[in-house]
């Protein structure tokens, strides 16, 4: 599983601050009324295409997994499902996305995104190796390890809707180590949080410090309290002009800062 929640809320309530969604209700179907097509652009077989493309299909094969079923839901603008079942009709991917313009505070205006509001892999034949393997915080079953397959979908996804841009809110601090290639947090100082915890732990493991985070163990060492994960938008965007209006010579200097913060592991 990749994100914990959907809608996912933060700790404090002043985090999620960066986007804002614009008048969903304007963009919901009716039950009378429903379109069966992706944001009003692409139909189930498209996107099935969409998934071959990008390597997913193929990669649930080397799975063991033959004859998935391949569901779509197209519900509104504000929530379209995809799913991929096995023959034994047990979730193997699950797709929540969002499309609507969203009132982006860097630049204090708006912009049509694309917003992975759900994603959640998991390869259910390992269920029974489970106390052999030590799972991701929030993961039921061992993922799938298609991420980089996924991120092809979404990037053909991108350029098929023309929008601005893809963004998300990681649940934990390895959905952010996932998503780091490509995306970066709106917020500079989140951003220099992520990358000091990389840095700091950098000789340990991924999931361990996920664990780390997650069991209030990763303090401040100067001020001795407990470093705790905020929620954040991560942008991925090839639009020059949003690039360089958010990700300027000014946000860098605040990530450079806060990527210096001093932090430490400590048994409570």
């Amino acid at each position: 599983m990749i994100f914990g929640d959907s809608d996912k809320q933060s700790k404090n309530p002043n985090d999620l601050i960066d986007f804002a969604s614009i008048d969903f209700n304007s963009d919901l179907n009716t039950n009378l009324n429903i379109e069966e097509k992706l944001f009003g652009k692409l139909n189930h077989q498209e996107l099935y295409i969409m998934f071959e493309k990008a390597g997913i299909i193929r990669k649930l094969k080397e799975r063991g997994y033959e004859d998935c079923e391949f569901i779509t839901e197209f519900i509104s603008n504000l929530d379209n499902r995809i799913f991929i079942k096995s023959k034994e009709q047990e979730i193997l991917i699950h797709i929540r996305l969002k499309f609507s313009d969203f009132f982006i505070k860097a630049i204090d205006e708006n912009r049509k995104m694309i917003y992975i509001d759900w994603l959640l892999t998991q390869n259910v034949k390992l269920k029974k190796a489970l106390h052999k393997k030590k799972l991701f915080p929030g993961q039921e079953y061992p993922g799938l390890n298609i991420f980089a397959e996924f991120t092809s979908f979404i990037f053909l996804l991108y350029a098929e809707l023309n929008c601005y841009g893809v963004f998300n809110i990681p649940e934990y601090f390895h959905d952010a180590v996932l998503f780091q290639k490509n995306f970066k947090f709106v917020s500079p100082e989140k951003q220099g949080y992520f990358l000091c915890l990389l840095d700091t732990f950098k000789n340990i493991p991924i999931r361990k410090i996920s664990n780390l985070i997650q069991e209030n163990k990763i303090y401040f060492k100067e001020e001795d309290e407990v470093f705790i994960w905020l929620h954040g938008e991560m942008l991925s965007t090839e639009n020059e002009q949003l690039n360089e209006s958010i990700f300027n010579k000014e946000y860098f200097e605040i990530v450079k800062k806060f990527q210096k913060t001093l932090l430490y592991i400590k048994e409570v």
